[in-house]
């Protein structure tokens, strides 16, 4: 086993874990899995935990933070290999060195790891302009429970080497393997950024003139509806600085020609752009936060559905089609995003409200063999955290 170990342990949806170790190294990651059917809980820095099913029991625990060295680094083709345990913030830091970033809009940029970011699959509302965490990885390498490693791609952005691993382990919770090293694309950072607040009476008018932003020619980073005082319409638009004031005036204008905003508000930057899925978003232990699939037609009924329940913020992003709800935790708060037409998600539930409830809406016959055959392929002696992906596995 590792020597580096944290002392005091750490604590997983109520359960404590007390001994975690801490690899400096892959060899030392390997040995800390070991080649015994003992249960491991892999963590980053412990920001996503609240995402994922009760699990376990788990004997101990691993934490990939030591795991944070930047491997390579390529400005020119804009690419950079990180180990996982190294922070959004930490990496991006680096990019910015050379004018370069991922747009991970993590609202907890200090503590998320990439790799615990890749693994839970959680992206943010730029997604629009920049794709999905899944479409910067090039590649990756997994070590298996018997620590053997399998890598899958390269550093090229035309690159088919191998089977699709990354698209297997994007989102699986660790379930069928441990991230040790991800290869990404990154983008140069734009000139100029603009935030256009939007604030209006109704939930549909807000939403109809951020369907009308996203269906023309126009190309922002970003398009959010969501509650507060009023409702906000709330786009991000990125790049050049000699086109930046063009491109409000355009989003301005086709909003005006749906309906006419109570306030529009202008900054430049892109916090208040982000602002709206940052604070619904946030995930910890204590918090409520659901996820919904809807088409951007179908979100203005989901937003009018539960704007009147109480207490709960909502954050529609138009460009995934995902629509996220904060709300004060309680059974009737479950069961009320439960009962909708859509496949509710939960992020985040207190322990309480994890029982007997799987957060990730289950799935049908078909789709549950296949991910239970993976499981068994990947990780048959269930050691990978058990228990805590779909399905209970």
């Amino acid at each position: 086993m590792s020597t580096n170990a944290l002392t005091g342990g750490l604590v997983v949806d109520g359960q404590p874990i007390t001994r975690v170790e801490m690899p400096g190294t892959i060899d030392e990651l390997g040995r800390a899995v070991g080649p015994d059917d003992s249960a491991v809980l892999i963590a980053g820095n412990g920001s996503r935990q609240s995402f994922g099913n009760r699990g376990g029991p788990f004997d101990y625990a691993i934490s990939m933070r030591k795991l944070n060295s930047v491997l390579h680094y390529e400005p020119d083709d804009l690419t950079v290999a990180v180990e996982p345990g190294i922070t959004v913030e930490e990496l991006n830091s680096v990019l910015a060195e050379r004018n370069q970033m991922l747009p991970f809009d993590d609202p907890q940029p200090d503590r998320s790891t990439v790799g615990g970011t890749f693994a839970t699959g959680l992206g943010g509302p730029r997604r629009l302009g920049y794709g999905s965490i899944k479409d910067w990885v090039l590649g990756v390498e997994i070590m298996a429970p018997d620590g053997v490693i399998t890598k899958s791609g390269g550093m090229v952005v035309k690159n088919v080497t191998g089977y699709d691993l990354p698209r297997l382990h994007f989102g699986a919770h660790g379930a069928f393997g441990i991230v040790t090293r991800l290869n990404l694309k990154v983008f140069p950072q734009p000139e100029a950024v603009r935030s256009i607040v939007a604030t209006f009476e109704r939930a549909r008018d807000a939403h109809l003139a951020g369907q009308a932003v996203l269906s023309s020619q126009l190309a922002p980073a970003s398009i959010l509806v969501s509650n507060g005082e009023g409702w906000q319409l709330s786009i991000c638009c990125e790049g050049a600085s000699a086109s930046i004031q063009r491109q409000t005036d355009d989003v301005l204008q086709v909003v005006s020609h749906v309906t006419q905003p109570k306030d529009v508000q202008t900054t430049q930057d892109r916090t208040a752009a982000m602002w709206p899925f940052c604070s619904v978003a946030k995930l910890d232990a204590s918090s409520a936060v659901a996820r919904l699939a809807t088409p951007p037609s179908g979100q203005v009924d989901v937003l009018e559905q539960y704007q009147s329940i109480i207490s709960t913020s909502i954050c529609a992003d138009l460009g995934s089609g995902l629509v996220y709800l904060n709300g004060m935790p309680s059974i009737e708060w479950r069961e009320a995003i439960s009962k909708s037409s859509q496949r509710a998600v939960f992020l985040a539930l207190p322990p309480e409200l994890k029982k007997g409830v799987d957060v990730f809406g289950g799935m049908d016959a078909p789709n549950s063999r296949l991910v239970t055959s993976l499981k068994d392929a990947f990780d048959p002696a269930r050691r990978l955290n058990r228990g805590r992906f779909v399905l209970g596995l």
